[in-house]
């Protein structure tokens, strides 16, 4: 699971770009909810808010490549 803070339009349609790119399913977890990640309209409600990311999958290879994507994007958006 990796943490995620949302502020612009632009990072959020970025985020969907990233998870639309797995065939995988991506979960976006604010609190008690749970959002799908290729939704854009979900996480443009997340915009000025912490949320947790994660795939679902069983391939370590596809998890850490998914990880080192989503730290990416952190890093260029801090």
């Amino acid at each position: 699971m990796v943490n995620i803070k949302l502020e612009t339009v632009q990072q959020a349609n970025e985020l969907v770009d990233i998870f639309k790119s797995y065939e995988e399913e991506v979960d976006v977890l604010r609190g008690r909810y749970c959002i799908d990640g290729k939704s854009f309209l979900g996480l443009i409600e997340l915009i000025g808010s912490f949320a947790s990311v994660s795939i679902n999958t069983d391939s370590i290879e596809v998890k850490n490549k998914f990880i080192a994507e989503v730290e990416a994007f952190n890093k260029k958006w801090q």
